[in-house]
């Protein structure tokens, strides 16, 4: 529905250098793109009911925007949030996929999607990963309020 893969021009590595990610909200859809390249559009002229195909998820529900705008339920006050996440159990790094970072040595990623103990699994494995975290003093920070 309103989810998008986006990969680096030459298998570059987001790593590499800082990136402009952006999401603009209209009243007709989403847009996302990186660095200036759209990767993500989605029209919501259909509504959000349709869009999440509710009908075909859950026969016979009914709609409780029926009577809303196209908007709805974001045609009234509610709070979002915005996340980024790296890892999880969720498929999006297939368990055996391998980390390559520049001058360390390469190591398979330290958790199973099936794994109980999936975050206790990586924080065990912190020798491997931790040193390829580069610390540095020039870190940038947005806050929007």
């Amino acid at each position: 529905m309103t989810t998008a893969e986006y990969s680096l021009d030459n298998n570059a590595l987001f790593s590499d250098d800082f990136h402009i990610w952006t999401l603009e909200w209209t009243p007709d859809g989403f847009v996302g793109s990186c660095d200036g390249n759209i990767y993500f559009n989605v029209s919501t002229n259909d509504g959000y009911w349709n869009k999440g195909n509710f009908d075909t998820r859950i026969p016979g529900s009914d709609n409780p925007w029926e009577y809303g705008s196209k908007d709805a339920p974001f045609d009234t006050e509610y709070y979002i949030i915005i996340n980024l996440a790296a890892g999880g159990t969720n498929g999006y790094f297939p368990t055996g996929s391998q980390s390559k970072p520049d001058g360390f040595p390469a190591y398979t990623q330290p958790w199973s999607d099936l794994s109980q103990t999936a975050f206790a699994d990586f924080w065990n494995s912190k020798n491997d990963w931790y040193p390829t975290w580069k610390a540095t003093q020039n870190r940038v920070y947005q806050y929007i309020p």
